[in-house]
């Protein structure tokens, strides 16, 4: 049996018995994804408005700061470099939202608690988005939480080989 041609729900590998299987993912409706893909892209709006404002104003503030610097002064230095560091943050925040704007994300894991009785999914992307401090909408590819998908993504790349064999990429 091919790997492409299952599912994995709850730990244990589902092997769909219709072509149609195949197309819908397990567990969600084409509703309730593009709800979703909405809701992310409200987030990703927003965030691009407040990223923007704020590294505006922060570039503001450094020009203020630099117009009046005087380097005799180590709580200005302080303030100064703190506040380059913070605008760099924002900016790459800021960039990291614009690119969402236009694929927020590429994959869904599934998680099942059998003991909670409770069903989760997080939504992979090439950058996470944070709705707020402690609630991200699209996670990051490289989280750690994130390793069963990228793990299946680099399983199923592999080389042809003259001999005919796969060599896996990894």
């Amino acid at each position: 049996m091919n790997q492409d041609k299952q599912h994995t729900k709850g730990g244990r590998v589902v092997i769909p018995t219709q072509k149609e299987e195949f197309l819908k993912p397990p567990g969600k409706s084409r509703e309730a994804e593009e709800a979703y893909l909405k809701q992310t892209l409200e987030v990703v709006r927003d965030n691009v408005e407040n990223y923007g404002r704020d590294v505006a104003k922060m570039r503001e503030d450094i020009d203020e700061m630099l117009e009046h610097f005087h380097d005799d002064n180590p709580e200005v230095i302080n303030l100064l470099e703190n506040t380059i560091t913070m605008h760099d943050h924002l900016k790459r925040a800021l960039e990291r939202n614009e690119r969402a704007l236009n694929k927020p994300y590429f994959g869904r894991i599934d998680f099942h608690d059998e003991t909670l009785k409770k069903e989760e999914s997080l939504y992979i992307g090439k950058g996470g988005v944070a709705k707020d401090a402690t609630t991200y909408v699209v996670v990051d590819w490289r989280a750690p939480v994130a390793n069963p998908i990228m793990k299946t993504v680099w399983e199923s790349a592999a080389m042809p080989l003259l001999a005919e064999k796969k060599c896996p990429l990894i």
